[in-house]
């Protein structure tokens, strides 16, 4: 038993042994990738420029190319906030007119309903109503809907004072025929 035990610390020792090994391979190998890389950096900037004013200018071209596709960057970004924005508030209201649909369907049933009762009232078509509604624009239909309230209106008032001069004349020849009658 102490035999497979010495074996077994030899095989760790060689095993701690082999990876040491393998570390400081790996960082000679890093060393060497490092070294090759910039070689070749170096070697790419010899053959590309032919002097450090145009390495220069091109580095000035490559930073105005990258500050112009931040601010296009910046430009997209606000954007699509503004169009996300948007599309919130369209969903809203989007929500809204379907909360809202059934009472205008309602309400339009109810005008359809109103308009069949007029045609079948003043006992015209359809085409008939059409014709008529088509003579007159938008604003003339409105200023006469206007005079026709004012009319109503106008109406309701001086009948409204009819009714109460009616009811005053009419307790006035009460108490006078009361006193008449007392009288005789």
């Amino acid at each position: 038993m102490s035999h497979k035990l010495e074996e077994a610390e030899a095989k760790k020792i060689a095993l701690q042994k082999e990876e040491t090994e393998a570390t400081e391979k790996k960082l000679l190998a890093k060393e060497q990738f490092d070294r090759c890389q910039a070689a070749y950096t170096e070697r790419n900037r010899t053959l590309d420029y032919t002097s450090e004013k145009e390495a220069d200018e091109v580095l000035a071209e490559a930073q105005q190319k990258k500050a112009s596709a931040e601010s296009a960057y910046a430009k997209a970004d606000k954007e699509k906030s503004r169009l996300e924005e948007e599309k919130t508030g369209t969903q809203t209201g989007i929500v809204r007119c379907e909360r809202e649909l059934p009472e205008w369907k309602k309400e339009a049933e109810a005008k359809q309903q109103k308009y069949d009762l007029y045609i079948e009232e003043k006992d015209i078509s359809k085409l008939e109503w059409q014709t008529l509604v088509e003579q007159y624009s938008i604003d003339a239909m409105e200023e006469m809907r206007q005079k026709r309230e004012d009319y109503q209106n106008q109406k309701m008032m001086y009948q409204s004072r009819y009714e109460t001069a009616k009811e005053t004349v009419g307790e006035k020849e009460k108490t006078g025929r009361r006193e008449a009658f007392r009288g005789t």
